[in-house]
């Protein structure tokens, strides 16, 4: 699933293919899209912005641990735990930090 954020002016909701009727707020819409319904074109348009928005600083991932593939069961317990805010990143080129 895809979420998308706008400033709209107009009020108007988008009726593109896919998206679902999403909430608003002071003119600030939120809009959600199942892209497994997106055409093959309307999909690569929207990967390419996102490759620019990361490119340029404009959206970027909040990693919160990172363990190597064979400490797997390290970064299950992390996650399980709940105390961690981002993703859990397994990093195939990591050395293991246990013993």
């Amino acid at each position: 699933m895809m979420v998308r954020a706008s400033l709209s002016r107009s009020g108007k909701k988008s009726q593109r293919r896919g998206w679902t009727n999403g909430f608003g707020y002071k003119g600030v819409s939120i809009e959600f899209v199942q892209v497994y319904l997106l055409s093959t074109n309307e999909r690569l348009a929207a990967v390419t912005h996102l490759d620019q928005w990361m490119a340029g600083g404009a959206l970027t991932h909040c990693i919160g641990h990172v363990s190597s593939f064979e400490d797997i069961a390290q970064a299950h317990e992390v996650q399980d735990s709940g105390k961690v805010i981002g993703n859990i990143v397994l990093d195939l080129e990591k050395e293991s930090e246990s013993v």
